[in-house]
């Protein structure tokens, strides 16, 4: 969490002006003589030195960072590095050269004194601080919800534009309104970050199949593979982590592809398939010689399957596709009990075609 210029600004006046009223209200009710103004400065801005070191230190010590959590233990060590060897002469001697006396000259300065006083003013500090950064914590936890929420909304106006768009052969509604419903209600300070982005996750893909409309649409391995591992990630947002495993490639495929040849077997499980840590939706990813493959299994559920209509439209455009076309890619679909595979199998040359001929 960044903290504006102008919100450091206002915590460092804030800090001294907090520590000079401090000290002034001392003045008036607690100390049997009068301070100088010139000593209730010079405590002041002392203390909001310190303050603001060791508010630093908390906030950084606070963040999930591990550079973050270090700088701020530097931090912290030096504050208390800086009290332990420097603060005598800072009282003692520097500040008496600008006129700023600490010590009654009628009575016998006590080492001992000096630094039980220190001591006590410093863990002041450190309580203040710790208190000013709690508060400061809440104050821009709130702000970064409150542009979450606002994120939100913007995204789910451009969801529901998306939704009528979308034809149900591209991508299931009831996946749709799974993954909204999952995310909706659960905008919180600490999962905010992973909010956002499962909204932003599902507008990219429902944008994918809105190009894949386009049936003629080439797209290059990268782009198509990308929009495979955000469905991957929604349905794990939506079944559980377990509940997809992947076995990938390395490296990128520098080949081009009808568009949604490899997120048609993936929505096809999403649309059809019983997806769980029990029963996985199962991609493997590889490459052997001159070729690549994609396999796409899972276990489909009957009761689902008769609920969803289907004329399998989209599967039997894709086929005449890689024929009409001559892609030198095969597809071959194997079912099995209770049971899906898809198989995609192509050539890593750039497009052949005699490939068929």
């Amino acid at each position: 969490m960044q903290i504006k210029p102008i919100e450091q600004c206002f915590w460092i006046l804030g800090s001294i002006m907090f520590f000079v009223v401090i000290i002034w209200l001392m003045n008036i009710y607690a100390a049997g003589v009068v301070i100088p103004f010139s000593q209730i400065m010079a405590a002041a801005l002392l203390f909001s030195f310190f303050h603001m070191l060791m508010s630093f230190s908390f906030w950084n010590l606070w963040s999930r960072s591990i550079k973050d959590k270090f700088l701020g233990g530097l931090v912290a060590f030096f504050a208390i590095f800086f009290i332990k060897v420097y603060a005598l002469d800072i009282v003692h001697v520097w500040l008496p050269k600008i006129g700023v006396n600490f010590q009654d000259p009628q009575k016998a300065f006590s080492v001992y004194e000096f630094r039980d006083r220190i001591t006590t003013a410093f863990m002041f500090t450190i309580v203040t601080a710790f208190l000013h950064v709690v508060f400061g914590k809440y104050l821009v936890n709130q702000r970064l919800l409150k542009e979450a929420r606002k994120s939100r909304e913007e995204m789910l106006i451009v969801i529901e534009g998306l939704k009528s768009k979308v034809l149900a052969k591209h991508l299931c509604p009831h996946f749709i309104e799974n993954i909204l419903s999952i995310a909706m209600g659960k905008l919180t300070i600490g999962n905010r970050e992973h909010f956002l982005r499962i909204l932003l996750l599902l507008v990219d893909v429902m944008r994918y199949a809105i190009d894949m409309a386009n049936t003629d649409q080439d797209v290059s391995w990268e782009r198509e593979i990308t929009c495979v591992n955000k469905m991957i990630e929604l349905i794990q947002v939506a079944n559980g982590k377990d509940s997809v495993l992947i076995d990938d490639l390395d490296d990128k495929l520098d080949i081009e592809l009808p568009i949604g040849l490899l997120v048609m077997p993936v929505e096809n499980s999403i649309k059809y398939g019983s997806i769980s840590k029990a029963s996985p939706l199962h991609i493997t990813i590889s490459k052997a010689g001159n070729t690549w493959r994609f396999d796409c299994r899972n276990r489909f559920n009957d009761q689902k399957r008769e609920t969803v209509r289907s004329s399998k439209l989209g599967l039997k455009l894709m086929q005449g596709r890689l024929i009409n076309e001559r892609w030198p890619i095969s597809m071959e679909i194997e079912e099995r009990e209770n049971r899906f595979w898809m198989k995609l199998i192509g050539s890593l040359e750039k497009r052949c075609y005699s490939y068929y001929g």
